[in-house]
C-alpha cells in the first residue's frame, strides 16, 4: 500500500542512516504524496538549548537522548530529499518561548528544531 501522507516527527536525529529512510519513504509514498519531517538542526545553539538543556538542566529527555553529531542542518535534509526525487515545499523553525511555554512556528529554520514538508515527485 501507498499513502498519501507520511509524517516523521522527531525521529530523524536518533538514526544512523535517516537518507536510507528518506529513500524508503519515497518508495511507500503515492506520487504527489506529502512528507512532512520535524528535527534538529545541528547548530552550537541545538547542542546548548537542544541537547545539554533539555537532557541536564530541565530533563525533558533522558541523557544521552541526542547525538550532536546526528543532528541534521536544513541544507542536508534538503539534498537528500531532492537526490530522492522529493520536492521541498516548505522550511519552518520551530521556536520555544520559555516565559509562555507554547511553541511556535517561524522562518527562522537555523536555530534548533525546523520542519520540512516535501512532495514526491
Amino acid at each position: 500500500k501507498k499513502y498519501d501522507v507520511i509524517l516523521i516527527l522527531e525521529v530523524l536525529e536518533h538514526l544512523d542512516d535517516w537518507e536510507l529512510l528518506i529513500k524508503t519513504i519515497n518508495k511507500n509514498l503515492k506520487k504527489e504524496g506529502k512528507l512532512i519531517i520535524s528535527t534538529i538542526n545541528r547548530t552550537q545553539m541545538a547542542k546548548f538549548f537542544g541537547i545539554f538543556m533539555a537532557e541536564n538542566i530541565l530533563k525533558w529527555v533522558p541523557k544521552n537522548t541526542h547525538s550532536y553529531n546526528k543532528l541534521i542542518k536544513p541544507e542536508e535534509l534538503k539534498d537528500s530529499l531532492i537526490k530522492n526525487n522529493f520536492q521541498v515545499k516548505d522550511l519552518k523553525g520551530m521556536n520555544y518561548n520559555p516565559i509562555s511555554r507554547e511553541w511556535n512556528l517561524s522562518n527562522d529554520i537555523f536555530n534548533i528544531n525546523y520542519f520540512c514538508t516535501a512532495q514526491s515527485t
